[in-house]
């Protein structure tokens, strides 16, 4: 291999490492949002539930029981018989940090 296409080779290796970083500190920062999300729902209502209730994800999320209905009808989540997944919850959570 000649010497430019070394320092090419060797570039491309830092900047793979350095995505993978950036990658690893955003699961790392999700996986803090997702233990903070259960110990919170643990506190509040004795067990992580697989689907909330419009007033209890109001409760845990800061949001609104209107802003949550707002999110419904835009199609950004699903509100079902009054309830929602637990997963819709917690990134709502997620975002009100």
């Amino acid at each position: 291999m000649t010497g430019t296409k070394l320092s090419k080779l060797q570039e491309l290796i830092k900047k793979k490492e350095e995505i993978n970083r950036e990658i690893l500190n955003e699961l790392n920062i999700i996986t803090d949002y997702k233990k903070e999300f259960e110990k919170r729902s643990k506190e509040l209502f004795g067990k992580v539930k697989e689907y909330y209730t419009v007033k209890e994800a109001s409760i845990l999320t800061g949001k609104s029981k209107s802003t949550l209905y707002y999110y419904r009808s835009i199609g950004a989540i699903r509100i079902h018989k009054g309830k929602i997944r637990k997963e819709e919850v917690y990134i709502l959570f997620a975002q009100s940090y």
